[in-house]
């Protein structure tokens, strides 16, 4: 069929807000294709996962669950810690990546990462929308063209940035959305010269939020190369490396 006029919309049916994209279209979906099937032809570069063990304490006792998320001033102040950022610099220098995204969880904890990232040399900037973030747009453009190595965001770039470059994405902080852990992974994903695949670096701990995380992993990676993820999903352990 050869129409004399085509027009298509994307959305995607899995929403943070919960909404029913679907049931506007009377749940007639033309075609669905996600992550793994633009893996798959190449429109996506693959992506290389490294779990670190985290060894915050996220307990209700320690961190408050309400309403489906984790207190947010209580975990801010849990993982803003020198040793998770030892641990960071570690998996930073050996899984190597010339843009960087970082995800934080509060403007502290961005700000504390920007600067202990900076006095060890990295070129960063920090961009959330509350005063004393730098320019969002020179942020983007600075690490585009490569002035910068990397951005520590808070819940800003989630989605709608076109920053094809990126090739590392940092999980500094626990994302209790698997939606939402899907679009800060994709934004490393975008096609590039030079560029052959996305490192992701994730923070692992004792908590359920980390398990849906790896539930999700799992249903993208090929079955040879998922071995740990599917252990820690049917058995509830696996082995992490301290780095």
């Amino acid at each position: 069929m050869d129409p004399h006029f085509l027009l298509g919309l994307t959305a995607t049916p899995d929403r943070a807000d919960s909404a029913d994209v679907c049931g506007l279209f009377n749940d007639n979906i033309a075609y669905q294709a996600g992550i793994t099937n633009g893996i798959a032809i190449r429109r996506l570069v693959p992506f290389h996962y490294f779990g670190l063990r985290d060894d915050v304490d996220y307990s209700a006792a320690n961190i408050p669950w309400r309403n489906g998320r984790f207190d947010p001033a209580a975990l801010a102040s849990a993982v803003q810690t020198e040793q998770r950022m030892q641990s960071l610099w570690k998996a930073w220098n050996d899984r190597p990546g010339r843009r960087t995204l970082v995800f934080c969880c509060s403007v502290a904890h961005a700000g504390h990462a920007a600067e202990w990232l900076r006095s060890k040399g990295v070129r960063i900037a920090k961009v959330y929308s509350d005063s004393g973030s730098d320019d969002r747009t020179w942020a983007l453009r600075a690490l585009a063209s490569g002035e910068i190595d990397a951005i520590c965001a808070i819940d800003v770039f989630n989605e709608g940035v076109d920053v094809p470059a990126i090739d590392r994405v940092v999980m500094l902080r626990p994302t209790e959305s698997g939606v939402v852990f899907l679009q800060q992974l994709g934004r490393g994903l975008r096609k590039s010269d030079d560029k052959e695949f996305l490192t992701v670096i994730d923070f692992v701990g004792n908590h359920r939020v980390f398990l849906d995380r790896l539930r999700t992993l799992v249903s993208l990676a090929a079955t040879e190369s998922a071995s740990l993820l599917r252990s820690l999903v049917e058995h509830g352990h696996a082995e992490l490396a301290d780095d």
